[in-house]
């Protein structure tokens, strides 16, 4: 990477100095083109990412945008969002959707009334030690709340330091943090040999609790540069079957459940023999179909295309897919190349909530609460018919929910149907009122699963990019 994106994520102190003889002991990765929390478009097929480290979360539409935080960002329209070579994406890693509803997908810090930190990202909060915080989010703000506000988030493990890090315990163990790992150096040439003297004198003392944290790697004891590595004889070249991908068109595979997507995948021959279409075909994971590519053959250094559709995964959301290359041994089929992409199957009867009152905490004392929710139909062509469009609640175990209100829901597990039309029309919004009784019940916090049917049409509506919509409600006396 250049200077100028190093700089942008990290401090220049950051940097271990080191020889060229050194460097060439390291295979060569991606090359990183941009710093975190860019947001570009790929040239392929105009899909937007944000890039956070080496993930890029796709933006699932255009109203995804308002999504983003970050001040930085001036886009008003997926035009705006620059467009760049495609090429220079495939080194990340396909992230989580990110919708309109997605809560701070960029992650955001924030102090309760304790003063204690958490790092809020998606429906995620995490909690962050005070020094981590200085350690990873040097100069970073963070935004006063309330614990009530943070209890809306779902609770994940606590913040690691982040990877770079050397640290030393009150015992004066030193340790550095490596892909999430606490590794212990045993040796102190070892640490001065490898980071230079500068990071061995600025190693920062956190307490046990924060290095225990991460989980133990092993343990660097000592690196001799006087080691040569045995020299090995070259074998004599025989006619061999390799491949390389060259890559997966398009990059980014979004389709609705139950639906098909084309694909083109480009492979080279990177070995010594020629390939024909009866020694070489391509073939999909838990599928006997083969695939022969379009080119009549294909020469060594040259490139196969193979052309297929693909069935879309039956799971909501991100899917592996694996592809195999194989090769015709003498009868038996022998893989030459494995690779795997990811799909994003999306549902085609959708809702999302566009308002709701529900409350984070409640008396157990109180009258039935009355609560009104309104879902847009964001289908792409189904209409709900109001009196057979069912919004149903459950709690933690799929059972009836304890909100039930005899008086006022439909059934036991059926709180509502839309009031204000006789049919929503995909862009159009119902209107779902009901009440929550509460009275008796015990204190504690009770989840609530919200689902959405269309009782005439036997069709579940994915509602917020779920089957259930999830909501909790702590009751006190």
């Amino acid at each position: 990477m250049s200077q100028d994106i190093y700089l942008k994520d990290h401090k220049d102190g950051d940097a271990i100095f080191v020889n060229e003889k050194t460097l060439n002991a390291y295979e060569d990765g991606p090359i990183i083109y941009f710093p975190n929390y860019t947001v570009v478009r790929s040239n392929a097929n105009n899909q937007a990412f944000l890039l956070i480290d080496n993930i890029k979360r796709p933006l699932v539409d255009a109203s995804a945008i308002s999504a983003l935080k970050n001040s930085a960002y001036s886009f008003a329209t997926l035009e705006d969002i620059p467009m760049v070579a495609n090429e220079k994406l495939e080194g990340y890693v396909l992230g989580n959707l990110i919708s309109a509803q997605t809560p701070f997908p960029e992650g955001k810090l924030f102090k309760n009334e304790t003063g204690s930190y958490f790092l809020v990202q998606d429906s995620m909060k995490y909690a962050v030690h005070p020094m981590v915080k200085e350690l990873n989010y040097p100069g970073k703000d963070a935004e006063a709340t309330t614990q009530t506000e943070l209890e809306k988030y779902i609770t994940g493990s606590p913040i690691n330091l982040k990877d770079g890090s050397i640290v030393k315990n009150s015992q004066g163990d030193f340790y550095v943090i490596s892909d999430g790992e606490k590794i212990k150096i045993k040796a102190m040439q070892a640490l001065a040999q490898v980071f230079g003297e500068l990071k061995y004198s600025s190693a920062v003392s956190v307490p046990d609790e924060i290095i225990n944290l991460h989980e133990s790697g092993l343990n660097i004891v000592y690196a001799d540069d006087s080691i040569k590595d045995a020299e090995v004889a070259p074998n004599n070249p025989t006619t061999t079957y390799k491949a390389e991908l060259r890559g997966v068109e398009p990059e980014s595979i979004t389709m609705f459940l139950g639906t098909s997507a084309n694909i083109k995948i480009r492979v080279a021959n990177t070995g010594t023999a020629t390939w024909n279409n009866s020694n070489i075909w391509l073939q999909t994971q838990n599928s006997p179909a083969k695939y022969v590519f379009e080119e009549s053959r294909v020469s060594p250094g040259e490139t196969a295309t193979f052309s297929l559709a693909i069935p879309s995964p039956q799971s909501l959301g991100l899917n592996p897919v694996g592809f195999s290359i194989y090769h015709n041994n003498n009868g038996s089929s022998e893989n030459i190349l494995s690779f795997g992409r990811f799909v994003i199957v999306q549902y085609g009867d959708t809702a999302k909530i566009v308002s709701q009152n529900i409350p984070v905490a409640v008396k157990n004392t109180w009258k039935p609460i009355k609560i009104t929710v309104k879902i847009q139909n964001t289908s792409t062509s189904t209409p709900w018919l109001s009196r057979k469009t069912a919004l149903e609640i459950y709690d933690a175990n799929d059972k009836n929910s304890p909100f039930y209100d005899p008086n006022d829901w439909v059934r036991k597990e059926v709180v509502a149907v839309p009031q204000n039309k006789s049919v929503i029309r995909p862009g159009e919004t119902g209107i779902f009122t009901f009440t929550l009784r509460v009275k008796g019940l015990k204190p504690g916090n009770y989840a609530m699963k919200f689902k959405l049917h269309l009782i005439d049409k036997k069709k579940e509506i994915i509602l917020e990019n779920s089957k259930e919509w999830l909501r909790s409600i702590r009751v006190d006396k």
